[in-house]
């Protein structure tokens, strides 16, 4: 039977992990989580059990992953937002990949909390340190912790893949008392209530290529006389300013001297979100 995995990326640390998780599976499907996908994520025919967004028509499909960076110690709010409505199949093993720069203390748990409240299981779970690219709040990685991250991955992964095959249990871990309050304060006050946009904003550098517009999830940047404005929606995923190329997009002044940062092994062609 069939897997398809659902991933939300921005700098394409888990897009890397979705393309290398499923060529370990095999007969995996992956699709993007971004504004078209949200549209479309209810099948018109619910009866069979077989549609689902991106799977192939007619196809059963046995397997739902969710691959997603942690925000705030929690889901990013378009992950979440899908997670809640995507149409997952009867008796569908499911599992959830967080990949994050530090720590995940609720993301996992959420995604469970989520499956849980429509009848599914989420059977398996598991995090996967990669590169930091939060640069509004930290420097890039160094090159050595880089390089460190990535080989690791795919040893990871390798684990990851066979558990999946062989259908194992690993619930989300779940903490309680004042780390579970702490990280549900940040997630909502820091992350849910937080708003970007007026922080950003465009040096002469800007060469009006676009690329921000065509590859933001959420469809959140229009270009104004050939320059970014954002619309309100913000996901937080700093594709703009990690994939510009002439690194004009700042956020305030806390960005002006970090790098930036996008996996290797993937193109900006493959984030740039296709009607």
């Amino acid at each position: 039977m069939k897997t398809i995995i659902y991933y939300f990326t921005g700098t394409g640390n888990s897009l890397a992990v979705a393309m290398e998780l499923a060529n370990k599976l095999g007969d995996t499907e992956i699709e993007a989580v971004n504004y078209l996908t949200m549209r479309e994520s209810i099948p018109t025919d619910t009866s069979t059990g077989s549609a689902t967004v991106g799977a192939t028509v007619g196809a059963t499909v046995g397997a739902v992953g969710f691959v997603y960076p942690v925000y705030f110690w929690g889901l990013p709010r378009m992950m979440k937002d899908f997670i809640a409505k995507v149409h997952i199949p009867k008796g569908a093993y499911c599992f959830a990949i967080a990949t994050m720069g530090g720590g995940d203390v609720n993301s996992l748990y959420q995604a469970d909390r989520l499956l849980a409240s429509r009848g599914v299981k989420l059977s398996y779970t598991r995090t996967l340190l990669m590169p930091n690219n939060y640069i509004p709040m930290y420097p890039t990685d160094t090159e050595e912790v880089q390089e460190k991250r990535f080989r690791e991955a795919p040893v990871a992964i390798d684990q990851m893949a066979a558990d999946i095959k062989n259908n194992m249990i690993k619930p989300a871990p779940r903490h309680i008392g004042l780390v579970r309050f702490l990280a549900v304060a940040v997630y909502r006050i820091g992350y849910l209530h937080g708003k970007m946009e007026h922080n950003f904003h465009v040096t002469e550098a800007c060469n009006h290529c676009g690329i921000c517009a065509e590859i933001c999830p959420s469809n959140n940047i229009v270009l104004k006389d050939g320059k970014p404005r954002w619309k309100g929606d913000c996901q937080q995923c700093l594709a703009c300013i990690h994939w510009c190329p002439q690194v004009a997009i700042q956020f305030k002044k806390a960005t002006l001297q970090r790098g930036r940062y996008h996996h290797p092994e993937v193109s900006v062609n493959q984030l740039k979100v296709k009607n």
